[in-house]
């Protein structure tokens, strides 16, 4: 032994000193005392004796095989005994300096955890002075340095006062210490028990918690006890009612007053009167209501069966509750069959909840960060609660149900009550406050099976989740995200707001990959405005001919041949097209109400796509400007690939998230200087794409309706800059280098409040003189630019409309002087010049890379 081991249990002891503190978190001090280097000892086991009718014995420490090296039994009090066991490293007895030492320790840590003075004469913790609050709070701050929460629940027994007053106060005395057992049982290590006032009928328990589900198991656990337990009164029933409080470590301050008396608060409604036989949470949420429609009851359906590798899907701690008490009552054997004993259980546990009945409405969809803490509800919330846990049981139990088996709703709109049932045997049948004739029905599909697989752990990740998503712009929804295994967002504002293409060769690399890594997936949806994607959607609904062009849809995409090939064989005739989200709902809803084994999932990986290594580095040596402002270069085709390898490359600060929460690398006021523009002025991956980028460059830059010449004409804007230049041209004795040859493209401001801006922002003219010659350079801003389809369409439309600018000067001077007239450089600008971090745009930005440096 030690002095500094000697020192780490003197610490640890003032530490326990200082605070309440549960089993659990004693054991996890000891452990990590155990495991010090300078430790002798090797384990250390405690177990906590509660001497009552029921004998109680908790166990906790660590414990070794072999025999003890010592073992203790100290009697904390008349009731309870705590007993030791500890082995020394090395094994054998006792046998150092510094025995008695450590033994006297190890008594005093035991002391410092049971904390005798704070304890009433039942040997629970009490509130008797200021210091047990101190000592509380501090367990407060202990436990959120791990948990989410800190949850107190605020325990106040029924009917105690007529106990008292009928049997008198030693009968009452017994109920409180029978009542002190049945809590310990049900808290058992993890929370701490705490008579609010010595010897009253009120008791706090701390239990640290990550979700608000969790407190609500542990309240109707304890109702359960409450609830088989005898305590041999009569005809007096002790029940109790829970008020439940919490805290996170956003609000770590807060004291155990606070949070007792908002617990206390939870069960006292109208003029202080108590809420018997329930529990509630202290704070109200808003309750934002679905109304009950095909649309949301098809959404419901997808969440349910999409979801079900999720035990916690509900955000409301309520409808959790439910579907655990379904889930807990199968996998304790129960039949499923036995209809009578459900539903009793199931209207014990109503009861316990007393549930605010919304009629037409629907919780079960509110997936999202804020927690519904009021216990508002419908019955098909309930029915969908249920029907979850069914569902997920038999994913665990092939017996529970035969395969064929269908699950079923009747229900009514005002929503009277439920019945669940199973097809075609009628083998489950579930009713639940039926009051009137239940209409309508729902089908939620069949059961799901999982396949075989022998020896290995279950890993159920996203495997229920068969269809994939293409979400066309960034328009919030009214379903949740977890009912499709991916979504693959496409950015439609480059198309809203610049007139160019969508990037469909980083969609279809993603939508190849997704698919091949997860065998579950059966359909792609894809949603919104096709004219904002319309080359996606073009190779889309083109799949079944990939096959004819394999080469260069690799070459585009960056995956490999196989991979092509797998998904022309698993999406062909599996795509779909929607413009709104009804009709999505309704065939996705279709699609997981089907028959469906679910596969395990693949992690996904990125080694499905091409990872060449640069064979060389670009030469930046002939660049003049520094590698993140910029590059001067000969021509566009030259000019592609530097500026991908820059913005790859560039410094990691430069990462950002964009509104969308996409992340990016971006380079800000990035500069391409071409010194020969009209040559090579398509780069090598899009040399088949020519034509579509002279049509951006004509239907946007020439056509009068473009996004660009619209506002280039406005006011007459270009013809009076074209003739300003014009004018200094044609006059030699008068020919000046002016600084006002600018075109200008403003905001589109519909509201003081909306920003709508175009992504090009000015182009200057810059009249040069050399020598009998006239050049004419032009410099664009454009205000943001993707950097793989954003900045090749933009700056050849940038050179393009700098030849028409040229042609435009040329007609309006003397033939002498047109011959003088030639383009020169054009340089390019973007205020933003951005590549997205996704592995899929990142590598075939770098096959372009490796192609131009070989």
């Amino acid at each position: 032994m030690t002095d500094s081991f000697l020192t780490k249990l003197d610490n640890l002891i003032e530490k326990v000193k200082k605070m309440f503190i549960s089993l659990n978190a004693f054991q996890k001090e000891i452990e990590k005392l155990i495991i010090e280097p300078e430790s002798s000892l090797e384990g250390l086991l405690f177990t906590l004796i509660i001497k009552s009718e029921n004998k109680l014995e908790i166990p906790f420490g660590v414990s070794q095989n072999g025999e003890p090296s010592d073992i203790k039994t100290i009697q904390l009090s008349a009731s309870t005994d705590l007993k030791y066991k500890l082995w020394k490293k090395n094994g054998g007895d006792l046998n150092w300096s510094q025995d008695d030492e450590i033994i006297l320790k190890i008594s005093e840590l035991i002391y410092a955890y049971w904390k005798l003075e704070s304890r009433d004469k039942f040997n629970i913790l009490a509130f008797k002075s200021d210091n047990q609050y101190l000592q509380a709070n501090q367990y407060i701050k202990y436990c959120l340095e791990d948990y989410k929460f800190i949850t107190v629940l605020f325990c106040d027994l029924d009917k105690f006062k007529e106990v008292n007053d009928r049997f008198g106060m030693s009968v009452g005395d017994g109920v409180i210490e029978e009542c002190i057992i049945l809590l310990q049982k049900v808290v058992s290590k993890k929370g701490v028990v705490v008579h609010r006032q010595a010897g009253g009928d009120e008791f706090i328990i701390l239990y640290p918690t990550n979700s608000t589900h969790e407190a609500l198991l542990i309240s109707e656990y304890i109702f359960d006890e409450f609830k088989s337990y005898n305590f041999r009164i009569d005809d007096v029933k002790i029940g109790l009612s829970i008020g439940i409080s919490f805290t996170s470590k956003d609000n770590s301050t807060i004291s155990i007053n606070d949070l007792a008396e908002k617990a206390e608060k939870a069960i006292k409604v109208g003029n202080n009167v108590k809420l018997r036989g329930k529990y509630r949470f202290s704070k109200q949420s808003y309750v934002i209501k679905n109304k009950l429609s095909d649309t949301n009851l098809n959404s419901a359906i997808c969440f349910i069966k999409s979801n079900l590798d999720n035990p916690e899907l509900f955000n409301s701690p309520w409808l959790a509750l439910i579907s655990d008490f379904t889930f807990s009552y199968f996998e304790k054997g129960n039949s499923p069959f036995d209809n009578d004993l459900f539903n009793k259980r199931l209207t014990e546990l109503t009861n316990h909840i007393s549930p605010e009945i919304q009629a037409d409405s629907l919780m079960c969809l509110e997936n999202n960060d804020s927690v519904i803490l009021s216990p508002e509800m419908s019955y098909l919330d309930i029915a969908f609660a249920i029907s979850f846990a069914i569902f997920r049981y038999r994913i665990m139990n092939k017996e529970f149900i035969k395969n064929d088996n269908k699950v079923n709703v009747k229900y009514s709109e005002v929503s009277k009550g439920i019945v669940i049932y199973s097809e075609p045997n009628r083998l489950l049948e579930i009713d639940l406050l039926i009051d009137g004739d239940l209409d309508k029905e729902l089908d939620l599909g069949f059961m799901v099976n999982i396949e075989e697989k022998k020896n290995e752990k279950i890993s159920l990740t996203k495997s229920f989740r068969r269809a994939l998503l293409i979400d066309i712009g960034h328009n919030p929804h009214n379903f949740s995200k977890e009912i499709f295994s991916d979504i693959i967002v496409i950015d439609d504002r480059p198309v809203r707001g610049g007139g160019l293409p969508d990037f469909w060769e980083s969609t279809i690399s993603r939508l190849i990959s997704l698919v091949k890594n997860n065998s579950n997936v059966e359909n792609v949806y894809v949603l919104g405005d096709k004219d904002y994607a319309s080359k996606t959607i073009e190779k889309l609904k083109d799949i079944v001919n990939w096959d004819k062009d394999l080469e260069q849809i690799s070459y585009k995409t960056g995956q490999k041949i196989s991979n092509i090939k797998y998904a022309i064989g698993k999406l062909s005739n599996k795509i779909s097209f929607h413009s709104d989200e009804q009709e999505l709902l309704y065939n996705l809803a279709t699609l997981y109400k089907s028959e469906f084994t679910s596969k395990y999932s693949q992690k996904s990986v990125p080694s499905n796509l091409k990872n060449n290594l640069l064979s060389r580095d670009i030469i930046m040596k002939s660049i003049s400007l520094r590698n993140k402002d910029g590059c001067i270069v000969k021509s566009i085709k030259e000019a592609f690939p530097i500026v991908l390898e820059i913005a790859r490359k560039s410094e990691e600060d430069n990462a950002i998230f964009d509104q969308a929460g996409q992340e990016l690398k971006e380079l800000i006021d990035f500069k391409v200087l071409l010194s020969d523009p009209q040559n090579d002025m398509i780069p090598s991956f899009y040399e088949q794409d020519k034509e579509s980028m002279e049509k951006y460059f004509h239907d946007q830059f020439i056509d009068p309706n473009g996004l660009f010449r619209i506002e280039l004409n406005e006011n007459q804007q270009y013809d009076a800059v074209v003739n300003h230049v014009s004018k200094i041209i044609a006059s030699p004795e008068k020919q000046f280098a002016t600084r006002r040859a600018i075109l200008v493209i403003p905001h589109k401001i519909t509201k003081p409040e909306d920003i709508s801006p175009l992504g090009l922002v000015s182009i200057r003219i810059i009249a040069r003189f050399v020598k009998r010659k006239i050049l004419l350079g032009y410099s664009y801003t454009w205000r943001t630019v993707e950097a793989l389809v954003g900045f090749p369409y933009s700056i050849y439309g940038s050179v393009r409309f700098s030849q028409e600018i040229t042609e435009d000067i040329k007609c309006k001077v003397p033939l002498p002087i047109q011959k003088q007239i030639e383009m020169g450089e054009v340089s390019y600008i973007a205020h933003s010049l951005h590549i997205f971090m996704d592995e899929y745009g990142q590598n075939i930005a770098k096959s372009i890379v490796d192609e131009a440096s070989d």
